[in-house]
């Protein structure tokens, strides 16, 4: 097995970079990806069997990382969220060799008596060693105190908020979610709290200390009105000015889109004019349904998202991205591949790992905007998706997946080469 991935590793080094294929809102994207030159697939993970941590710390070196997610600050110091190799808890991981061996840095306190199920972290990254993260059962019925821990070392040390005021709330279905940082004092956790008929319960919590003290601002009983559609995004781009999207197409008329400018107290929806070329009751829900599937940047400056539509009849589903414009309206700029993940560096230079469909199993397409998204290049098609990381306009990291199948890949290239990181623990 190692010598077949060392083999696959050294081959994906040598995959030649694409020909590149620019686009513009005015007109359909030519499928030439055709002639493009296949790509390996990713080398096959070990299977295991997991089994809950008696202890977290420390962690024996070597030992095989999985990770979910990944938040580099430079070109060897970063975080990650994932798992030893066995285990059912996320833990908190730092690396400073560019992702290649990873400290346990999580707050031990949080981890005492872990359920058999495992546990889940949220977490934000910031600068200087800041790190707000959360932690919650994943069993239902073993209640976790909801405390946010924070650190501003780089994990060394930890310090517990007051716990969250959950009163009223369904405390078993309690999942939190988009744990957010403005600064070092505000930020912002959306928790889900169960699902059923088209509706995503979810509460709000605020800070303004630091993440000392949380305060609910939005919950089923306050907003009903905002309990409609999976929540797939909440973030805030000033203390006052938030947004919080929703994905449920097909299922309610409009775009489940609204914006608050008195930090959560009240939220307003807000419409989207159709893209250029587009039927102008695109939206209302008759002939196909349309969502949001994330915020892919939220600043002073801008803020921009992707709008998916698929027919209810035959037909393929198309995407765009949204950006606001001066004054702040907005405009459609065609997505190359309906489903994907975005990263935006600023309001004009970002990433997108395009599908032509759902299947976790589809080759992706790596494109590169240096425009905000009115044309796309296409650096790379391969034969995983992910979530594209980059630091700048050539460095970047991926967590690559083909069905159930992941790796940590690297590029220094821009995407159009990539290499496989083989992540394990350090002390």
């Amino acid at each position: 097995m190692n010598t077949r991935m060392a083999i696959l590793t050294f081959l994906l080094l040598l995959l030649p970079a694409c020909g590149v294929l620019e686009v513009g809102l005015e007109e359909p994207l030519p499928r030439e990806t055709a002639t493009l030159p296949p790509t390996l697939a990713l080398p096959p993970t070990l299977t295991f069997t997991p089994t809950p941590f008696a202890d977290f710390d420390p962690i024996a070196p070597g030992q095989k990382i999985h990770l979910a997610s990944i938040r580099m600050l430079d070109k060897l110091k970063g975080w990650g969220i994932g798992q030893v190799e066995g285990q059912t808890t996320d833990i908190l991981l730092l690396t400073s060799d560019g992702g290649r061996t990873w400290q346990n840095r999580t707050p031990r306190a949080a981890l005492q008596i872990p359920p058999a199920q495992g546990l889940s972290a949220t977490a934000f990254f910031g600068p200087n060693g800041l790190v707000w993260a959360i932690f919650n059962s994943r069993a239902p019925e073993a209640y976790t105190p909801q405390v946010v821990w924070y650190t501003t070392d780089y994990g060394q040390t930890w310090q517990a908020s007051a716990e969250l005021s959950l009163e009223g709330l369904p405390t078993e279905h309690f999942y939190p979610d988009h744990l957010g940082v403005l600064g070092d004092k505000h930020g912002w956790l959306m928790a889900h709290l169960g699902a059923g008929m088209s509706h995503d319960y979810i509460a709000v919590f605020l800070t303004s200390d630091g993440g000392q003290t949380w305060r609910r601002v939005l919950d089923p009983e306050q907003t009903p009105t905002l309990m409609a559609c999976a929540k797939t995004g909440l973030a805030f781009s000033s203390a006052l000015n938030g947004w919080l999207t929703g994905d449920c197409p097909g299922l309610m008329p409009g775009l489940f889109l609204y914006f608050t400018r008195d930090g959560g107290e009240t939220w307003q929806p807000l419409n989207l004019p159709v893209p250029p070329g587009q039927a102008a009751d695109l939206f209302n829900g008759e002939k196909a349904g349309c969502g949001i599937p994330d915020l892919a940047y939220t600043g002073a400056d801008a803020v921009l998202f992707s709008v998916r539509c698929s027919p209810y009849n035959e037909g393929k589903a198309s995407a765009w991205l949204y950006a606001t414009q001066a004054g702040g309206s907005f405009s459609a700029r065609a997505l190359p591949q309906p489903y994907g993940n975005l990263q935006f560096l600023n309001p004009t230079e970002g990433w997108f790992i395009g599908a032509a469909n759902s299947d976790p199993t589809t080759p992706g397409e790596i494109y590169h905007t240096t425009d905000g998204g009115l044309t796309w290049k296409l650096v790379l098609a391969t034969g995983w998706q992910g979530t594209p990381h980059f630091l700048d306009s050539n460095i970047g990291w991926v967590i690559a997946r083909s069905g159930e199948k992941t790796a940590l890949v690297y590029t220094a290239t821009g995407g159009a080469l990539w290499e496989e990181i083989n992540a394990v623990s350090s002390r």
